[in-house]
């Protein structure tokens, strides 16, 4: 079906309240089993409302979460907002440079390769610690 070639064809208001009679229909009803709690009243409707039991106490999990999530994302931020943001990183080896390897160490041979680079890497190990004019480097523990 062309959905552009409908939507131009069709009155939208008309396709939206058959949606709402289809869900309205679907929310009453009990019988294909998608509401077992439906409750069904005989008489007869004064009014055509649709009455929605919420169960307000279950709320409060997704609240806290959220409420938890902005405290650690606000604490998070407090602590780590005088440091860079170097993990895993090539631009931290660029600003604070790699010491305490020979050339020997770091020689991969040719051709380098993502793989040979990643495999030197990770026998590797740094931390950061200020140099005699304060800056911070990476350094061979």
């Amino acid at each position: 079906m062309n959905l552009g070639n409908f939507l131009k064809t069709s009155n939208i208001s008309d396709v939206t309240q058959n949606i709402a009679d289809i869900l309205t229909g679907l929310m009453r009803s009990n019988n294909p089993g998608d509401n077992p709690n439906a409750t069904m009243f005989k008489g007869e409707a004064h009014f055509l409302t649709t009455f929605v039991d919420v169960r307000w106490p279950w709320i409060i999990l997704p609240l806290a979460e959220t409420l938890l999530t902005i405290i650690l994302l606000a604490i998070s931020i407090l602590l780590a907002r005088h440091q860079p943001l170097l993990k895993k990183s090539v631009t931290a080896l660029l600003v604070h440079g790699l010491e305490g390897w020979s050339d020997d160490e770091l020689d991969v041979g040719r051709p380098e390769t993502a793989e040979s680079l990643e495999g030197m890497a990770k026998g590797m190990k740094v931390s950061f610690k200020e140099d005699g004019r304060g800056r911070l480097r990476s350094v061979r523990p």
